[in-house]
């Protein structure tokens, strides 16, 4: 790898483009050289709208980016039902890879995904962007030294309406592996095991598309977590880890904090703040923190390894176990189950 690390960016939606304006803010040497979508008119426009220079390469085809001898990892933000093969040619090409979450529908899918990249050795990881947020990591420190003592629950509560395109299960999209996933996530993150016992229940639409859904996950030690969402209302979204000697909140946006709340036994909280860059016209709230996830690829990668040390192939199969047996238990069915 070169000291630089040279970026294609595959698809040219929101997300993308929040991506590549995080960009602005990393602090290690990304630079983005080369974008693509399904028309290179789209490509350049996205170039455009992104402030991005005329220098960088806009290709008409994912193909001719993935050929490009000078792009050394490509950040995948096409839609939900192509992540897998899109993520599939890139790591066949050689490209190291962080593609968008969920990166694949289910577990049978992703794991094909995943053999695959450690054949080519290759380094690939889903871009579950919260973990790599200073918050979570303060609070994997307070998990680890134990100043709180044991985790013992983890709570959080994801409502928010989402647009239409969220519900479509031909595309195997809906919002159990949207904001679903964010949930359990955030549990996963707190005991840092697979659930003993996964008891799920939840609510669907005529068209087959989840609406709402709880998980009760039970883990070793009779500890547990009670996380859900909800895809047709609004709420705090605040997430809570409880310890032996108090507690930790994430008060607002749990998959993207900026502060974190520190309660120890009957004492007064303490807020901890951890503040993102100004607001400049992102698609997404706190997108600015999308730099953390970069920031982490750069160092995994100029470190020779192929996984993440913090979300590691393993860890996006554990979320996407719960995730298949909800579906399993509601009667959501994706094309590709």
């Amino acid at each position: 790898m070169s000291k630089v690390l040279r970026w294609g960016i595959v698809g040219c939606g929101d997300i993308s483009h929040d991506f590549v304006r995080a960009m602005n803010h990393s602090q290690r040497p990304n630079k983005v050289i080369a974008v693509a979508a399904s028309k290179k008119e789209r490509a350049e426009a996205f170039r455009g709208k992104t402030n991005l220079s005329n220098d960088v390469k806009a290709y008409g085809s994912y193909d001719e980016l993935f050929a490009d001898k000078e792009v050394d990892v490509v950040y995948i933000g096409v839609v939900n039902n192509l992540h897998i093969d899109v993520s599939l040619k890139a790591v066949k090409a050689g490209k190291a890879v962080l593609c968008e979450k969920p990166i694949g529908a289910n577990v049978k899918e992703t794991k094909k995904l995943f053999d695959a990249a450690e054949q080519a050795k290759v380094f690939l990881m889903e871009a579950t962007w919260s973990r790599f947020f200073p918050a979570y990591q303060r609070l994997r420190q307070i998990i680890n030294d134990k100043s709180l003592g044991k985790v013992k629950t983890a709570s959080v509560l994801f409502a928010g309406k989402l647009p239409a395109n969220r519900f479509c299960v031909e595309l195997n999209q809906t919002p159990i592996n949207d904001i679903g996933s964010y949930a359990v996530q955030f549990a996963l993150f707190a005991f840092g095991e697979r659930p003993e016992k996964v008891v799920f229940d939840g609510g669907k639409r005529e068209d087959g598309c989840d609406l709402w859904g709880t998980f009760n996950l039970h883990f070793s030690g009779g500890r547990f977590a009670v996380v859900s969402y909800s895809s047709d209302d609004y709420g705090p979204s605040n997430g809570v880890v409880t310890f032996d000697d108090g507690y930790v909140e994430f008060p607002k946006q749990f998959w993207s904090p900026d502060t974190l709340k520190l309660v120890k036994g009957t004492n007064e909280p303490v807020l901890e703040k951890f503040p993102l860059p100004e607001y400049e016209g992102y698609n997404y709230g706190n997108s600015a923190g999308l730099s953390y996830e970069a920031d982490h690829v750069y160092d995994t990668i100029a470190a020779g390894k192929t996984q993440s040390d913090i979300h590691s192939h393993d860890e996006s199969l554990k979320t996407l176990e719960i995730l298949d047996e909800a579906r399993r238990v509601l009667g959501v069915k994706y094309t590709v189950d």
